[in-house]
């Protein structure tokens, strides 16, 4: 690809569908954590009455597993082959 009389090396369309799906698939995967987390608010209840280590925890859960999901799925669409 030529952009201002710069011959950009590596930029091919090919490329430029992966980073749009891995921005999609990022997207995605933050979106449902934080719907995780919303689900869990309402399902533990966001009184004073329940306790910080339940809510601690459980937006730890939701963001660990948001960590897995990203770096297992990160390893497929690197090379298009499952890790």
């Amino acid at each position: 690809m030529q952009f201002l009389g710069i011959e950009w090396v590596g930029v091919t369309p090919e490329n430029g569908h992966k980073l749009l799906l891995s921005v999609v698939f990022i997207a995605i995967v933050l979106a449902a954590s934080w719907l995780l987390c919303m689900l869990a608010g309402l399902v533990t209840g966001r009184s004073e009455g329940t306790p910080l280590p339940v809510r601690f925890w459980t937006r730890q859960g939701a963001s660990l597993l948001a960590a897995v999901v990203l770096i297992l799925g990160s390893g497929e669409q690197a090379n298009g082959k499952p890790m």
